[in-house]
């Protein structure tokens, strides 16, 4: 049984606590519901190429592998750790590790994420590229670009990319992805917010772009049915850009959805330099091509935000 739905029975000291239908139902309504749909669920000794003693797998099926745990430090350390264990030919991709909260999740430069329950904490892993076409330094956009669209069969449109790594739904930040390289594989740590936002005042710093989630959106999503729906859509897409196009095809396609395109943003590289600049578009490689001062520069680390106060542009 090399795919299914599970949940993780039995915890992984130091990485994530173990659940049961009814543990797990408690955590949020959402969860409730998704419990619910994707019930019964039946105690077993074995969940597909996930290693280790005691689940609950779903009625349910899936193509590719799902599995959640409870609270833990990140969906992606346990994915890792999971990875180190398994038969690497049984964890095909778009194998998932969903966690219901995460302690230590982490965003772009590995700064902290908000992950309470309700929301959606993924880390799947992704098909290798062929690196010899280009397209390995091109995986964040790619998986940015099929979920954003994805989102959009969810009934959130239009859904932008703020370089390099987060949704931007209606001018404020729904969640994110991260890509992640260890042993040869790629993963996809991503989140979203499905039914609570960091308030404000919880931002990093006054230049942070404003948080949403998707439940003002009119969606009520389970994390789980969000997923399976997400994933199934993002495979395709992901599938039908490398079998069609080439990546500097890719390149027009990911420009005309960048946020703020054409725009003057403010430019952040690191803690002590900041500065203003026009956003021109995407490099071959995937860098963020900038006009600044008359001049054409490529930004390949760092942050972008909107403007604010008297005379800033209207964010998309």
């Amino acid at each position: 049984m090399n795919s299914g739905i599970f949940l993780l029975g039995q915890g992984r000291p130091g990485l994530a606590r173990g659940l049961d239908p009814q543990a797990l139902a408690s955590t949020h309504a959402s969860w409730a519901a998704d419990v619910s749909a994707f019930g019964p669920w039946t105690p077993v000794q074995e969940a597909g190429p996930f290693p280790g003693r005691e689940f609950w797998a779903s009625a349910r099926t899936s193509e590719r592998p799902v599995l959640v745990c409870g609270r833990c430090a990140s969906a992606m350390d346990l994915a890792w750790d999971l990875a180190a264990q398994a038969d690497p030919r049984a964890l095909v991709p778009w194998t998932t590790v969903l966690a219901v909260e995460q302690t230590r999740g982490r965003g772009q430069l590995r700064r902290l994420w908000e992950s309470p329950p309700g929301n959606l904490h993924a880390a799947t892993f992704l098909p290798a590229l062929d690196k010899a076409r280009g397209w390995s330094e091109l995986t964040p956009l790619l998986i940015g670009y099929c979920l954003a669209l994805a989102l959009e069969g969810l009934g959130v449109s239009p859904v932008r990319l703020k370089w390099p790594n987060d949704f931007i739904w209606q001018g404020r930040k729904v969640g994110g992805v991260l890509v992640e390289e260890r042993r040869g594989r790629s993963m996809a740590g991503i989140g979203l917010n499905l039914v609570r936002a960091p308030q404000p005042g919880d931002l990093r710093d006054g230049y942070a772009v404003p948080a949403a989630s998707l439940e003002v959106a009119g969606n009520a999503f389970g994390p789980l049915d969000a997923w399976l729906t997400l994933v199934r859509h993002a495979e395709t897409c992901y599938e039908n850009l490398l079998g069609n196009i080439e990546p500097v095809d890719f390149i027009s396609l990911v420009s005309d959805r960048l946020a703020w395109m054409g725009r003057t943003v403010l430019v952040r590289e690191g803690e002590g330099l900041a500065y203003r600049a026009r956003i021109e578009g995407l490099s071959p490689n995937g860098g963020l091509v900038l006009e600044r001062d008359g001049a054409r520069e490529v930004l390949h680390s760092g942050g972008i935000f909107p403007i604010r106060g008297p005379g800033a542009q209207r964010p998309e």
